[in-house]
């Protein structure tokens, strides 16, 4: 790869590293809310989504073997952080000396969301990266194309429960590796894979106005219905990859260092930091007309708190520069 191609990639690189920065802010202002945030959910709802596009994205590779090999080492990694992140968050709510029962542990495990309601995402990751690399690895290929529409179960769960005959509901196939991870990591993938095809298409500006504003009409119709995600989330998520993708302007330089380094953290430990900086927004009652920018900045100090803290580490210890 020449230079000249390789500056191209590490420019499209650095607008997805700002779309992560920014759907790290989306899914603070969907926890933890602030003025007009309910009414921003068709837009706030793709952070996770995007997340996930953004792991298949650079999950793909024309080598099988470095697919495999990829995804199985996030999934390790997806899986000590999952079991980290829970135990932090049940020694802060003092829950470590409760004890829990066998299939509350096997919850945690495989589910997560039992002590912190967000961490499914990080059992839902190890999850479908393990899964996505058994397919890949033994099925064919187009199974790939068949998975995004795995999403449309979590949809049936959620906004549209209603469809549902005689009302069924499970929230673990509303938010789960197999209804969201899974189809969302295919979608990048294939993203990733055609995007010389996908990128002749010069019109992904409109098509993010379009997509966003048939979003927000789906979800006053849906109104009483409203749920996590809506049946343009997906393509709303897409083409805005596909700009970031496509963009040769420069990146806003620290969005893109808070979206390298510091999204992960603040994805994973912005509800501690909400809980830590409750008492001083009740004490300053106009924060909370801006109380996730709030917690958004705190989080970014706390991951920089614990990733200088575990450089630390690494150093001291030799096993940890290991992971």
């Amino acid at each position: 790869m020449t230079v000249r191609k390789m500056n191209a990639e590490r420019i499209k690189y650095s607008h997805i590293y700002v779309l992560k920065a920014i759907c790290a802010l989306f899914v603070v202002m969907y926890h933890v809310g602030m003025y007009c945030a309910d009414m921003l959910i068709p837009l706030t709802c793709i952070a996770v989504p995007c997340f996930y596009m953004i792991t298949g994205f650079f999950l793909y590779d024309e080598n099988i073997s470095k697919v495999c090999a990829r995804s199985l080492r996030w999934a390790k990694k997806a899986f000590v952080l999952a079991l980290y992140t829970n135990v932090v968050y049940a020694i802060f709510n003092s829950l470590a000396h409760v004890e829990l029962s066998l299939k509350q542990v096997v919850f945690i495990v495989f589910q997560g969301g039992v002590i912190a309601p967000h961490l499914w995402y990080l059992s839902a990751l190890w999850e479908a990266l393990l899964l996505f690399a058994f397919i890949r690895k033994f099925m064919p290929e187009k199974i790939i194309y068949t998975l995004p529409f795995l999403f449309s179960i979590s949809l049936l769960m959620c906004s549209y429960n209603f469809l549902v005959p005689g009302g069924f509901y499970s929230g673990w196939l509303c938010q789960s590796f197999l209804t969201v991870g899974l189809p969302c990591i295919s979608v990048g993938y294939l993203v990733a894979k055609h995007r010389e095809i996908l990128s002749r298409c010069k019109h992904y500006a409109y098509l993010i106005a379009g997509t966003l504003i048939l979003s927000f009409t789906e979800e006053f119709f849906l109104d009483c219905n409203r749920g996590t995600y809506y049946l343009f989330t997906i393509p709303v998520s897409v083409c805005i990859l596909m700009v970031c993708v496509n963009s040769s302007a420069p990146a806003c330089k620290w969005l893109e260092k808070i979206g390298e380094k510091h999204s992960a953290n603040i994805y994973y430990y912005h509800m501690l930091v909400a809980m830590m900086l409750t008492s001083v927004m009740q004490q300053i009652p106009e924060l909370k007309w801006v109380s996730a920018i709030v917690v958004y900045a705190g989080s970014i100090l706390f991951s920089v708190l614990v990733n200088t803290g575990w450089r630390y580490v690494r150093r001291l210890v030799p096993i940890a520069g290991m992971m």
